[in-house]
C-alpha cells in the first residue's frame, strides 16, 4: 500500500511539474479552443449563482463566533468574502478562519454551515443564463463533458438535482476534497481530465473549463486548459489576475462569443 502510495505521489508530482511548465504559454491563448476535446465545469457559483447564500450563511456564522480574520462581530462584506471564504475547500477555509479551533470543532463548524447552505439553497438554484443552450450544444457535437467542484459530496449531490443536472452529467464529477490536493491545486482537473480518457499534458490546452473563483481559476490554469471566468461574483480583474484567458457574465455571453469565433 506504501509503494502505490509512493508511485501515485510521484505521478501526480511529475504531472503537476510538467504542467507548471505549460501556465505561462497557455496563458496567451486568445480564444477558445475551435473543437474542444471536454468541457469541465464548476459548480458552485459557475453553474448557479449559489455565492449570495453562502455568503449569508458564513455572515451568520462569523456574526455568532467571531473569526481571527474579523475578531468584531460586525457584519462581514463582500471583499472579505472573496479574500477568505470564495471557492476554497472547507478545510483550508476554517482552518484560515478558525485556527485556534481543534480539527473535530472546525469540521462540526462547517458541517452544521453546509446543512444551513443546503436548506436554503435547495428551493433557491436556478440556472445561470445561456448554461440550457451550452448544454444543448454539447450533446450536440458529442463532447464530454464533467463537474469539478471543492463542494461536499451532498452540497453538489443537491446542487445538481436541484438544477436538473445530474442526469446530463452522470456520475461524471470530481470532488476536491476527495482527490489527493483540493483547488487551488490542479489535481481535481488533472483527476477529471483522466475520468474523461485524456492526457492532462497533451490535452488539456484544447479543453474548455468554467471557474468563478479565484481559487478554482488557479487550479483549472495551472491544469493547462482554456479557462473561462464566470463573473458571478467577482469582478474581471480578480479572475484576469490568476490567468484567465476570458471572462463572462454568463453563458449566453460565451455562447454569443464563440459563435462570434467560428465565423471567423
Amino acid at each position: 500500500k506504501e509503494k502505490r502510495e509512493k508511485r501515485k505521489r510521484r505521478s501526480s508530482e511529475g504531472v503537476l511539474h510538467i504542467v507548471k511548465m505549460r501556465v505561462l504559454p497557455t496563458m496567451v491563448l486568445k480564444k477558445p479552443p475551435s473543437n474542444p476535446k471536454a468541457f469541465l465545469f464548476d459548480i458552485d457559483g459557475t453553474l448557479c449563482d449559489s455565492d449570495p447564500v453562502h455568503f449569508e450563511c458564513f455572515q451568520e456564522l462569523i456574526m455568532q463566533v467571531p473569526s481571527v480574520k474579523n475578531p468584531s462581530r460586525k457584519p462581514i462584506d463582500h471583499d472579505f468574502f472573496r479574500k477568505h471564504i470564495a471557492g476554497g475547500s472547507n478545510p483550508i477555509i476554517f482552518n484560515n478562519l478558525y485556527p485556534d479551533l481543534s480539527e473535530e470543532e472546525r469540521e462540526r463548524m462547517w458541517t452544521e454551515k453546509e446543512k444551513e447552505y443546503r436548506r436554503r439553497a435547495i428551493t433557491s438554484l436556478r440556472r445561470l443564463n445561456g448554461l440550457s443552450e451550452l448544454m444543448s450544444q454539447i450533446d450536440a457535437e458529442k463532447i464530454p463533458k464533467i463537474a469539478v467542484t471543492n463542494a461536499p459530496r451532498e452540497n453538489a449531490d443537491m446542487m445538481l438535482k436541484a438544477l436538473q443536472l445530474d442526469v446530463w452529467f452522470k456520475e461524471l464529477v470530481v470532488l476536491g476534497g476527495e482527490c489527493e490536493h483540493a483547488k487551488p491545486h490542479p489535481q481535481p482537473y488533472i483527476d477529471g481530465l483522466r475520468l474523461l480518457g485524456l492526457d492532462p499534458i497533451e490535452d488539456a490546452k484544447d479543453c474548455i473549463v468554467f471557474e468563478d473563483s479565484p481559487s478554482g481559476a488557479t487550479a483549472a490554469v495551472a491544469a493547462g486548459c482554456f479557462v473561462v471566468g464566470v463573473m458571478t461574483s467577482q469582478k474581471a480583474e480578480h479572475l484576469l489576475e490568476v490567468g484567465v484567458h476570458m471572462t463572462v457574465k454568463d453563458f449566453e455571453e460565451f455562447n454569443s462569443k464563440r459563435r462570434e469565433y467560428k465565423s471567423r
